[in-house]
């Protein structure tokens, strides 16, 4: 190689050098002019985290924020972004947030996310079916995503205990409040203690129930002995109490 060969060969090193520092200042000047778009990533999920922990007690959230293109390119916001939940802000699972600028070069985006809210929930421990009196051990406390359960779900074992299922639960299905009610007290045709008085006085008999009923509801029965139907309220298993 000579001398003159050297040195276009050092000029064309030179000046691609020189090409590549300016594109890569162009690129670095560009990227100044547009908004992070993982840093707005984060910042929606921050606001999810501190909107929906206040809203959701005794819950564990998972949050996960879609990745957006990354060819986007949003103008650098001269003011504080806007960043609303979209719709029901109580609702969780697949919602959308809206992320939007005011300033000189306004703009909107809709960032898909997804929150997942785990909970202990009550569920069966074994097969229930319908009329069974709940007991401590036909119950637990599991960990499951509410996200997708809707409303109703029962979070204590307590308040159920004693109450009767009012349809099949399959073993580990979770038990809603509309599937318990409080039990028959009595039967139709059951024989009950019915207790009648006035005042102060009070008299004992034995009576025929004609329908069902709950504790504190009304019911017709019908007196053993003098064949009289009257209407009395129950108020424990087999006994029921008339104002006469």
């Amino acid at each position: 190689m000579n001398h003159i060969d050297k040195k276009l060969a050092a000029f064309g090193l030179f000046f691609s050098i020189f090409m590549h520092a300016i594109a890569a200042h162009s690129d670095a000047s560009s990227g100044a002019n547009y908004e992070d778009i993982d840093a707005m990533r984060t910042q929606v999920k921050d606001i999810l985290s501190k909107h929906y922990s206040s809203v959701i007690q005794d819950a564990q959230l998972d949050i996960k924020v879609s990745r957006l293109d990354p060819r986007l390119k949003l103008a650098k916001c001269s003011e504080s972004k806007n960043i609303k939940v979209n719709g029901n802000q109580t609702k969780t699972a697949n919602i959308s947030v809206r992320v939007s600028c005011n300033g000189e070069s306004p703009w909107s985006i809709f960032v898909p996310a997804r929150i997942d809210v785990l909970q202990e929930v009550v569920t069966a421990t074994r097969d229930i079916y319908k009329g069974t009196i709940l007991k401590a051990d036909d119950l637990s406390l599991t960990v499951r995503n509410t996200s997708n359960l809707g409303f109703g779900y029962a979070k204590s074992t307590t308040a159920l205990i004693g109450n009767a299922i009012t349809r099949n639960i399959s073993s580990g299905g979770v038990i809603r409040l509309k599937h318990v009610s409080e039990p028959i007290a009595i039967t139709r045709g059951d024989k009950i203690t019915l207790e009648a008085g006035n005042g102060g006085l009070s008299v004992a008999t034995s009576a025929i129930a004609m329908s069902d009923g709950k504790i504190g509801e009304q019911i017709r029965v019908k007196n053993a002995q003098s064949k009289r139907v009257i209407e009395a309220f129950v108020v424990a298993p087999g006994r029921a109490v008339a104002n006469l």
